[in-house]
């Protein structure tokens, strides 16, 4: 797990396996052994590390990610080139292969296409793989469902439960308030990347945080962005 002031930050990774037999991994999380099980039953060289924005929590185990698979290629959102090369204390011995950019690379451009929000304050690339009809999102796009926090105790599901109800993801996809504030100083940008991603023919979503998959994938993008048409 991953969080701040005891939240958990409910992080997950997406492993997708390319044609050519090499693995995708977006957002790495902490590479215990059961993670490297599963990467090994899901079979193929781990090929590519992505990073699809600054926040903390998507960059934070990218150091273990490189130095047990060395030979993968690491691409990072715009402007964490210049952390690695700056702060390799902080970051450890990381070299960046590609900065993200709003078109997709040669080497998965074929079946992965890809949006950078390109915001002073806020840079995010989301991916759809069209193979599977699936969009990859991080902090523009997520929900949190209380059926995701039982278990916990009373004060942590309440605190829980009350901050993704502040942030507008509890119980549906949002845009959480705290991305959006950034996003709409910007609302050309922000407009643009949202149509691109509606272009797009996706049927679930998949976000790096809270609950997945996301059912009816168009519909519930389209409705997590209104604001954007209602400003």
């Amino acid at each position: 797990p991953f969080g701040m002031m005891g939240l958990d930050a409910m992080l997950r990774m997406t492993v997708i396996r390319l044609a050519d037999g090499t693995l995708f991994v977006h957002s790495p999380i902490d590479l215990t052994r059961e993670c490297r099980h599963l990467i090994k039953a899901i079979g193929g060289p781990v090929s590519h590390i992505v990073i699809p924005n600054n926040s903390p929590e998507h960059w934070y185990f990218v150091p273990q990610w490189a130095l047990v698979f060395p030979e993968a290629n690491i691409h990072v959102a715009p402007g964490l080139q210049r952390h690695w090369s700056t702060n390799e204390g902080m970051f450890g011995e990381v070299r960046v292969h590609a900065v993200l950019a709003d078109a997709a690379p040669a080497e998965w451009s074929s079946e992965i296409e890809q949006a950078l929000l390109d915001d002073p304050l806020f840079k995010e690339v989301v991916f759809h793989h069209r193979p599977s009809g699936v969009l990859l999102t991080s902090d523009t796009a997520f929900t949190i469902e209380d059926g995701l926090l039982h278990g916990s105790n009373d004060l942590t599901q309440f605190a829980a439960q009350s901050a993704a109800e502040m942030a507008g993801v509890r119980n549906k996809l949002g845009c959480p308030g705290f991305v959006k504030v950034a996003l709409e100083l910007n609302h050309p940008e922000l407009e643009r990347w949202v149509k691109r991603v509606m272009s797009w023919d996706f049927e679930l979503i998949v976000p790096a945080h809270g609950t997945a998959p996301v059912q009816n994938g168009r519909e519930a993008f389209r409705q997590a962005f209104q604001f954007v048409w209602e400003s």
